[in-house]
């Protein structure tokens, strides 16, 4: 559809004889009206209070005109057709734009269980509330209650979620604005990095039962997660060069996980081998049992299944290995993930300062007493003073 640019949105010293600034005439067969030859029709074009581009369709030039006179004054009185227009519609429960998310996310996310779970807590809170009542207030009052019993990365979680349920509302016909824009999430201090030395090691599998106590240390010796490892196939394990091969990881992209020779002799005596498809069909629940057995073996601090992936890198890294490779073992995607655990690594940083020590150019020269000579100490007086003669 043509549009006359005489009539466009220009400055009025450039546009034609007659034109009026946010009138504009569109060529339309089928239009109503005639310009120059031409059927069409003639819009107003404006932008509200909220910063919102508005296009109507009236009917003649002198009546497009005292429209947009009309609206510019709306617009100072703070005028969105927007907002008119969520006021008339149908209230929208959240319930109903939490169930339209979670047949969304089943459909297109590996992790819609998490969603499940969340929206679960949300609708809680929110139930019998519509979408307008959330208001960055209400929000705002979540968020600071629940982070009296969750972390913070879990509230941001939860936040994260909701703005994404708004703004696909709102891409469906949702008139109103996302409340959750407006809130800021928490500053997250994600530096846990908690691992077992090797007596905490002995003390908390001699309490793990099979097939949990498999199932913890291949998972210690390999670094993978708890999703990798109960979707693990025998048939993706290749025992003659020592590979597991993940098709999908967290990343959505195939992971090739190197086995030791304690994780292969592990996997052998798994009994059943081969004749079920998966390798762990039984371990759903060791999230929530590893804390009972850390807390039975009276490990300190906050330990986890989690903590065996933590483990495996501060090992790694503790044993010389850089942090590039630790990356590429542990399936991390981002290096700033591992560099957690570089101050794990003193011996090697000691090295390698210790290499630019042995450049030191003055160092050949420091004598017994510990005094520098040539251009040092006195003798730079020295050499000043003959300068200056």
């Amino acid at each position: 559809m043509a549009v006359i640019e005489s009539e466009s949105l220009r400055a009025p010293s450039k546009a034609a004889k007659g034109s009026h600034r946010g009138v504009l005439f569109r060529s339309n067969p089928k239009g109503t009206t005639h310009r120059n030859g031409m059927r069409g029709d003639w819009w107003v074009s404006y932008v509200c209070a909220l910063g919102h581009r508005h296009r109507e369709k009236v009917g003649a030039h002198d009546i497009a005109k005292r429209t947009h006179g009309r609206r510019r004054e709306q617009v100072r009185q703070g005028y969105c057709p927007r907002v008119e227009d969520a006021a008339k519609a149908k209230p929208r429960l959240f319930e109903d734009a939490a169930k339209e998310y979670e047949t969304w996310s089943k459909a297109h996310k590996k992790s819609w269980q998490t969603d499940m779970h969340w929206l679960k807590r949300l609708k809680k809170v929110f139930v019998g509330k519509t979408l307008a009542e959330l208001t960055p207030e209400a929000i705002e009052r979540f968020k600071l209650e629940l982070a009296q019993s969750r972390t913070k990365a879990t509230v941001n979680r939860h936040l994260s979620l909701l703005r994404h349920l708004f703004n696909r509302a709102i891409r469906h016909g949702y008139q109103g604005r996302n409340p959750v824009s407006a809130v800021g999430l928490f500053r997250e201090e994600n530096t846990r990095s908690r691992w077992l030395t090797e007596d905490e090691e002995r003390a908390l599998f001699e309490l793990i039962p099979e097939p949990y106590w498999a199932f913890c240390r291949v998972a210690l010796y390999t670094g993978c997660r708890k999703s990798e490892l109960l979707s693990a196939r025998w048939d993706f394990i290749d025992w003659d060069r020592g590979l597991l091969t993940l098709p999908t990881s967290k990343s959505g992209k195939p992971r090739f996980v190197e086995l030791s020779s304690n994780v292969l002799d592990t996997l052998r005596q798994i009994p059943g081998r081969g004749e079920r498809l998966l390798i762990f069909p039984d371990c759903r629940k060791v999230s929530h049992r590893f804390p009972e057995w850390a807390a039975e073996a009276k490990l300190p601090g906050k330990v986890t299944l989690h903590t065996l992936r933590h483990t495996f890198a501060s090992r790694l890294v503790m044993a010389g290995v850089d942090l590039l490779t630790v990356k590429a073992l542990g399936g991390w995607n981002r290096l700033e993930m591992v560099e957690r655990y570089s101050h794990l690594a003193p011996a090697h940083k000691r090295a390698a300062v210790e290499r630019l020590a042995q450049a030191d150019p003055l160092r050949a020269s420091h004598s017994a007493s510990g005094t520098y000579t040539g251009t040092s100490g006195s003798d730079v007086e020295v050499s000043r003073e003959a300068s200056a003669v």
